[in-house]
């Protein structure tokens, strides 16, 4: 099981937000900021028509399979009592790809630009560092989605390919997808030493 330790983290408005593996009571909560993400995001490939059959009870055990597993983490941002960000890593479970993982992000609409979505991911950049059969991190972003795109470059992800009709909006209308990549260096001897 992977080992994530709580931290606080203080986000460009100076507010305090706790980084913590989710747990089974957060089903609920963890619903709630979906439908809201999924309401007010147009770079989004789930739609809140998909979500409606992900009842309480699928979310619980959608947690449990991340606790579980090796090479999975299942993170959320908390302000006070409420969720406002997740971020998940899933590597592959087949051997020849156990090395590699992907990631998917959503932050609530209120909370956009604060930060947030950075600190949850250099928290999983240092993760992964610390496992030791982790090599590389893949995402796939929204081409029209210049935040985003513009916030997986300052951390060092670059394009490996595109699919120019990836998302379908419409009769004859496609977004591009482009998947990207970050090769994360392993923490060695050395550095567990210096910290």
């Amino acid at each position: 099981m992977s080992n994530f330790s709580p931290k606080e983290i203080t986000c460009k408005n100076s507010e305090a937000v706790t980084l913590r593996k989710a747990i089974a009571e957060d089903a609920k909560k963890l619903n709630g900021l979906a439908i809201e993400v999924f309401n007010t995001s147009e770079y989004l490939i789930t739609t809140s028509e998909d979500f409606v059959s992900f009842d309480e009870h699928r979310q619980k055990e959608r947690i449990l399979s991340f606790q579980n597993k090796e090479g999975r983490l299942l993170l959320v941002a908390e302000y006070q009592d409420d969720l406002i960000g997740i971020l998940d890593f899933q590597n592959g479970q087949r051997k020849r790809i156990a090395h590699r993982g992907s990631i998917g992000m959503s932050i609530k609409s209120n909370w956009r630009s604060h930060g947030i979505g950075q600190l949850m991911l250099e928290s999983l950049i240092e993760w992964v560092k610390e496992q030791n059969f982790l090599e590389f991190i893949h995402l796939t972003v929204m081409e029209e989605n210049k935040p985003a795109m513009s916030l997986y470059s300052k951390l060092g992800f670059q394009e490996i390919g595109r699919d120019l009709f990836g998302v379908k909006i419409s009769e004859g209308e496609y977004l591009t997808e482009i998947y990207m990549s970050l090769k994360v260096g392993r923490k060695t001897e050395e550095d567990l030493v210096c910290q």
